[in-house]
């Protein structure tokens, strides 16, 4: 049954303990579909220029989006307009 589930459900990524955070490639992860976990834990090391484009970072642009004030949050709407996960932000969004 655990081999079944296995190829069910997504593992979740974990980053090694022995990779020290300050040397992570920040804009890199932040296009990763995998690093979302590592992103919520660090959301001041989000980039979010790259985290529009990212697939699987959807509910965190959802979250920014209401709250476009905040000046540490610059959404690239080209980014997300490719974005295949993005197209009803971009609807909601369209002014």
């Amino acid at each position: 049954m655990k081999i079944v589930a296995s190829y069910l459900v997504d593992p979740k990524m974990k980053l090694l303990d022995w990779i020290p955070l300050d040397k992570l490639n920040w804009n890199k992860l932040s296009k990763n579909p995998g690093a979302i976990h590592l992103l919520e834990a660090n959301p001041d090391k989000i980039c979010w220029l790259s985290l529009s484009g990212n697939p699987g970072a959807i509910h965190l642009l959802e979250s920014v989006i209401l709250d476009m004030d905040n000046p540490l949050v610059a959404i690239d709407w080209r980014q997300l307009s490719e974005n295949p996960g993005a197209i009803h932000l971009l609807e909601q969004n369209m002014d």
